[in-house]
């Protein structure tokens, strides 16, 4: 597994450095300049570049611009990228047909359904073997937010640590999109005391998964694997359930009704950041989970006041930042 994961790193740095050489190639070649001697020129220039097309697209073009400007030992240049914001991008992907088909939310009435079918399904004779792994993502989905990739990088801190200003339990994930500049560190810390027993059940259940991985026969895998496998059985679950909806709720739609729902009571954009491990972009918090989809609650995961800090930073930074442009246009 862990060979696999350094595979997918690589092939990921591989993909960023291809992006970038290309994007870098055509700046100098139209600007006749090296891309890091004038950056805020380059900056400018990716905004152009971009204007007009999907948002998707400019976020590819940072991620992999960000890795390569840190490779070229150029991290003022990786954080000025990092800071693009999307107000330009105005066009859908011609390509986001299947992005489409993902719904970014999970109603209770979805919720409810999905999971009374998928443990029908796991207590029946005709079980595929994916049904409980399955409902308990889905579960602990809807409970902590986590990027599905991110379970297998998570654990659970149950005793009081200096590492989180947080009573236990407390949920360590280790942040997806810290390499390309899309998060506030390596880690984030997730406060559960305010979740009920059978909430903080699921997150077990799904990081118990997460840590020995299986298949459908009950055999070893890697986790990528078995998401994978997760992944195709939500389709199938709510293709049978919703044949007629041309949006399904996915693994991934839990994250955005998780922070519909951190909006919906009132949580501030940087908590709710912390919580959900976006870090450089408040658009980024702006884009996920609706505050109308929401539903107010109690039983809801806490931030870090650490990591809130770390994204309050950040955005007073870029405050001022864009404060002291508007300045020089006057």
């Amino acid at each position: 597994m862990i060979g696999q994961d350094k595979s997918r790193i690589i092939k990921t740095e591989d993909d960023y450095i291809k992006r970038s050489v290309n994007v870098v190639t055509k700046y100098e070649k139209i600007n006749g300049d090296v891309f890091y001697k004038n950056q805020d020129e380059f900056v400018a220039w990716i905004i152009t570049e971009t204007t007009g097309k999907s948002f998707s697209n400019l976020r590819q073009i940072k991620a992999a611009l960000v890795f390569y400007s840190r490779s070229m030992n150029q991290p003022e240049l990786a954080d000025k990228i990092s800071k693009i914001t999307n107000e330009h991008t105005t066009v859908k992907s011609p390509n986001n047909s299947t992005s489409s088909q993902k719904k970014k939310s999970v109603t209770e009435a979805e919720e409810v359904k999905i999971t009374e079918f998928l443990r029908m399904k796991h207590n029946s004779s005709t079980d595929s073997g994916m049904n409980k792994q399955t409902l308990a993502f889905f579960k602990a989905g809807l409970c902590a937010g986590l990027r599905p990739c991110e379970w297998e990088n998570s654990s659970l801190i149950e005793n009081e640590t200096s590492e989180a200003q947080l009573p236990p339990p407390i949920l360590k994930v280790k942040n997806a999109k810290n390499t390309n500049g899309r998060s506030f560190g390596d880690y984030r810390y997730i406060g559960l005391s305010e979740l009920s027993k059978q909430q903080i059940l699921w997150i077990k259940i799904a990081l118990t998964y997460a840590a020995n991985p299986i298949t459908a026969e009950g055999n070893k895998t890697s986790f990528a694997n078995m998401y994978e496998s997760m992944r195709k059985r939500m389709y199938k679950v709510t293709k049978t359930l919703y044949p007629n909806k041309k949006s399904r709720v996915t693994l991934y739609s839990c994250r955005h009704q998780l922070i519909a729902n951190l909006k919906k009571s009132g949580h501030t954009l940087p908590e709710i950041a912390a919580i959900s491990g976006h870090g450089n972009d408040v658009t980024a918090s702006e884009h996920y989970g609706r505050k109308v989809s929401g539903v107010k609650g109690n039983n809801l995961p806490t931030a870090n006041p650490n990591d809130v800090a770390k994204i309050t930073r950040i955005f007073t930074g870029r405050n001022q930042e864009k404060s002291a442009v508007q300045e020089q246009k006057k």
